[in-house]
């Protein structure tokens, strides 16, 4: 077929269209769509690609996830289901809680061995000044500390060495403690969705036990609204894996370390 033809053709429908009556020019338009409908080896009743598709996506949806129709249709078998997320979510929360255990542990090993730090320290300046002092009045030096004998300079140099580091030891130990009571009260809390998730695999197996003895009395409403206060909670229940680093926990707390510096300019 000639692209003349084809022009001629189109003008030809195109005029009858124009001039036929209303009831005729839908006729024409019906016998022209069904012409190109057989030109393509569809049907006028075939859904155009992008609805089909999208019916292609909704019919996957609801085989292979768990829609609300397929949660009240399926009731038993949704439970069962978030039985199994509960376990998995147990899992969760005992690997948490193994982290959260296992940084207080290094937390308190941390206190313990920077206050020890501190009260060796502290011993030493108090004896290392007394000894300076004595020294300086009778002006015998070197000076004997602990069975090691200083000159002036070196005892002057390690008073200062211990004055400086003992503060930045202080303070690390005062970060270490007050952070291990955030990582106490996480601890808290994730015993504490370790027991909901246990009473919830409970109220699972009930509903589980209520839905085949009363035969769904109370209609899919009923059902509906159950589900829905069952996945509520599950939502609740997902653990947040964000444990902080050692690092982190013994730093200083930034709003802390805001209010002192505050404190400090106000005091001057």
């Amino acid at each position: 077929m000639n692209a003349k033809w084809i022009v001629v053709s189109v003008v030809a429908i195109a005029a009858v269209v124009f001039l036929a009556t209303r009831e005729r020019r839908n006729e024409t338009i019906e016998r022209i769509a069904d012409a190109a409908h057989a030109l393509n080896g569809t049907s006028k009743d075939t859904p155009p690609k992008v609805v089909a598709e999208q019916q292609r996506k909704e019919r996957i949806r609801q085989s292979t996830t768990w829609t609300p129709e397929n949660q009240v249709q399926h009731p038993v078998e949704y439970c069962q289901a978030q039985i199994e997320e509960v376990s998995r979510l147990s899992k969760a929360h005992d690997a948490l809680l193994h982290q959260l255990l296992t940084a207080k542990s290094s937390l308190g090993r941390t206190i313990e061995d920077s206050s020890a730090q501190v009260v060796v320290l502290e011993k030493f300046l108090v004896e290392a000044k007394a000894a300076y002092r004595k020294a300086e009045a009778s002006n015998s030096w070197p000076m004997t500390l602990n069975g090691f004998t200083l000159s002036r300079e070196k005892a002057q140099e390690r008073i200062v060495e211990a004055a400086n580091k003992l503060p930045s030891l202080r303070q690390h130990t005062e970060n270490a403690t007050s952070n291990l009571t955030r990582i106490e009260k996480k601890i808290d809390a994730a015993h504490a969705e370790q027991r909901k998730l246990v009473a919830l695999r409970e109220r699972l197996e009930a509903t589980i036990t209520d839905i085949k003895t009363r035969k769904i009395l109370d209609g899919q409403k009923g059902i509906s609204d159950t589900l829905n206060a069952i996945n509520d909670t599950l939502n609740a229940l997902v653990p947040n894996g964000d444990v902080p680093s050692i690092g982190e926990l013994t730093s200083p707390d930034a709003k802390t370390e805001k209010e002192k510096t505050f404190a400090a300019i106000m005091a001057e």
